[in-house]
């Protein structure tokens, strides 16, 4: 597996010096000089070969630059190994987690090196059929054993909410994208588009003059299992303080996206009354377009909550 090493990439480099001075202080046992090559190959996390004396390590951290939200979570990875480490699961030893960026620039961890061999082909090219056999035999051990570790009491009880996996790692990856597109591919947009409708959007109807309160009980009840749920607004012209602050509260406690869509009709009526809203005519076209997903940051400060319910109405009247 060491000969999977090379020389660090000159992105990736920081100051070995610093490092194993903060090693020598946290890892009983280390002694340098240290060493530090890194390992080839996809990781989205650079991984590192350290060694110091007769002692080896792994290291991983994040990658420098800016960062997606929540990606490259290497305090996620160290506190679920250090936790695995003690149950049946064999996982490497953990040493120290370091979320202090001045040490080498970016968050990390270190674990032990353990060696092994790594088979990039699923088929595992050069193996007889025993080896395979026991390999796979081996990889559905490791699987069962892991589907008994009783989370909770090894301390990741609050590691992650249970249910609705899927519908959150989808709103993850669109809103991940959409962080990071640099131009409109219409491919994506019918994946996306085509993604969510499978994922069980579930739409209610009411306003706040009119079955609003049950309307938004039936939402939050739809979150608890889904996950994912699509709340439509109709009357953009409607009064002050249509967004209620409810809606932002559902966002923050569902960790969900607000995505705005708006919707024309080349033939239609027009109504006006408290609200202004149109009824599209028999055979129609209707045209829906979707803005740009809003992740709103959590907070308990008046101020910023009024801030981001005034922003979500004026995107409610346009024009």
């Amino acid at each position: 597996m060491i000969a999977e090493t090379a020389k660090v990439r000159e992105q990736h480099r920081f100051d070995v010096a610093a490092l194993e001075r903060y090693l020598r202080d946290r890892v009983a046992g280390f002694s340098g000089p240290l060493e530090v090559s890194q390992f080839r190959g996809g990781q989205s996390n650079p991984t590192y070969h350290l060694r110091a004396g007769a002692r080896e390590y792994v290291l991983r951290r994040k990658p420098p630059g800016k960062l997606l939200p929540s990606a490259h979570a290497v305090d996620r990875e160290y506190r679920v190994i250090t936790a695995l480490g003690r149950t049946a699961v064999p996982v490497p030893r953990t040493f120290v987690l370091c979320e202090d960026d001045t040490v080498i620039g970016t968050a990390f961890f270190v674990m032990d090196c353990v060696h092994g061999r790594v088979f990039s082909d699923p088929a595992l090219p050069g193996a007889t059929p025993a080896e395979r056999a026991a390999m796979y035999d081996s990889m559905n051990d490791v699987l069962a054993r892991l589907h008994t570790v009783d989370a909770p009491a090894i301390g990741l009880g609050d590691f992650g909410r249970p249910g609705n996996y899927f519908s959150r790692q989808i709103h993850r990856w669109t809103t991940q994208y959409r962080a990071s597109e640099t131009e409109r591919i219409e491919a994506m947009e019918r994946l996306i588009a085509a993604v969510a409708e499978r994922s069980g959007w579930h739409t209610v109807r009411g306003s706040s003059s009119n079955g609003g309160k049950q309307a938004l009980k039936q939402m939050v009840e739809h979150l608890k299992k889904s996950g994912l749920a699509g709340h439509i607004l109709d009357g953009p012209r409607g009064p002050a303080g249509e967004v209620k602050p409810g809606i932002i509260s559902m966002a923050h406690s569902a960790e969900a996206a607000i995505v705005p869509f708006y919707t024309n009709a080349n033939r239609s009526w027009f109504f006006k009354s408290w609200d202004d809203f149109f009824l599209p005519k028999p055979f129609a076209r209707v045209t829906i377009s979707f803005g740009e997903p809003i992740i709103l940051d959590k907070t308990e400060d008046e101020g910023v909550f009024e801030t981001q319910r005034s922003y979500l109405e004026k995107l409610m009247r346009p024009g």
